[in-house]
Parts: structure tokens; sequence; C-alpha cells
């Protein structure tokens, strides 16, 4: 059991078809409760499940000469993962598996 919290941030210039600069910036902050459960089928290999459910709020930005055009959205997702794990000791592992 846990709690995921995403951010992002991110920002950058280009030139539109015209050759004007355009800035254009992206704002994200979300909270994704998650639930997981680690099944264990030798001494050295297990399965992780884990589902979580998130919601976050994105704020996008882009401008130019010409003005400032600015998007609010909210998004709802679902991530469900099982990835096969190694444990070579006790308090250390590697693992590789299906990400939804």
């Amino acid at each position: 059991m846990g709690i995921d919290v995403p951010i992002s941030y991110s920002s950058g210039t280009s030139l539109d078809s015209s050759g004007t600069p355009t800035e254009s910036s992206s704002k994200s902050i979300g909270i994704a409760p998650r639930l997981g459960a680690n099944l264990a089928l030798t001494e050295l290999l297990s399965i992780w499940l884990r589902g979580s459910l998130g919601y976050s709020n994105v704020n996008q930005s882009v401008s130019s000469a010409s003005g400032t055009n600015q998007h609010m959205s909210s998004r709802l997702w679902v991530a469900v993962s099982a990835p096969l794990l190694v444990h070579p000791t006790s308090h250390f592992f590697i693992g590789a598996g299906p990400f939804v």
C-alpha cells in the first residue's frame, strides 16, 4: 500500500511556420493511491502485483507574438503492473515485466 505524487514541469522555445519564436510550458501535479502484493514463487523469484488509481491537474501555456493560449485539464488514470522479481539476496531484487 502506498501513494504516488507525480509532479512534472516542462518548457521550451520553438519557431512556428513563419519563423516567429513560440514559448510553451506544461505543469501538472497529481495523486495516485496504490495497492500491491509480492507473491513468492520460489526463494529467488516472485511476482509483484500492483494497481493504482490516479488523478492530476494539467496546466499548459503557449505564447507567441500574437498572444497566449492557456489550457487547463484534469486526468484520471488506472495503472497495473506485474513484474517478475529476482531476489539474489534478502534485501535486493531486480525486476522486469508488464506495465499497463
